[in-house]
């Protein structure tokens, strides 16, 4: 006979306690991660629009400024302000891919967690039928008491499910205003660089 008592419970609970650590440090490596990143990105852009714009005593050379910013090694450098902003553009789209490609992990455990903690109700419920076989009794608080043990994995995977979400929702919310950010300000240097005239 099925033996499956509470140890697939348990078990579920473990692998949804151990997810749910796991998805709040997480969480906050990556918020971390992306507020470093906004910072970054904030003053990246303002440097390349004053050394841009401000040509005299003080500017630093585009030149150092693309080989500082630009981590390709494999681009070339360039003196050209216009290259410059495009190559920090592709630069700083291509560290936001990343980051959101890591992200993602957050919202497959959003998927995955009440199916997790649905396997652990579904055993237990099995379970709980079993043991009404093996005693014969059909007595309505021996059936509940079972099932409403099962039903404890259930609500800890939905809980971990929202809490996954809301990490997810947020930390994707925080990056996307960083590009948006980052895409404003380069349109606008872009659009004063045509009109100055800079090449």
């Amino acid at each position: 006979m099925l033996n499956l008592s509470y140890t697939d419970i348990s078990f579920t609970i473990v692998v949804i306690s151990v997810l749910s650590f796991f998805s709040l440090s997480f969480y906050l490596e990556k918020l971390y991660t992306i507020i470093m990143f906004g910072k970054k990105n904030g003053e990246a852009l303002n440097t390349i629009a004053e050394a841009v714009f401000r040509r005299g005593e003080g500017a630093r050379c585009v030149k150092d400024l693309f080989a500082e910013l630009i981590s390709e090694k494999n681009v070339p450098l360039t003196k050209s302000p216009a290259g410059l902003i495009f190559n920090y553009d592709i630069e700083a789209d291509l560290t936001a891919e990343k980051i959101k490609v890591s992200i993602s992990k957050l919202g497959s455990i959003a998927v995955l967690a009440p199916y997790i903690g649905l396997f652990g109700t579904v055993m237990g419920v099995i379970e709980a039928f079993a043991a009404i076989a093996r005693s014969g009794s059909s007595n309505f608080a021996f059936v509940s008491r079972g099932i409403s043990e099962a039903l404890v994995a259930t609500a800890a995977g939905l809980l971990l499910a929202i809490m996954a979400s809301f990490f997810y929702n947020h930390l994707t919310s925080r990056l996307k205003l960083i590009q948006t950010h980052k895409d404003c300000f380069i349109e606008r240097l872009n659009n004063e660089l045509r009109e100055s005239g800079v090449k």
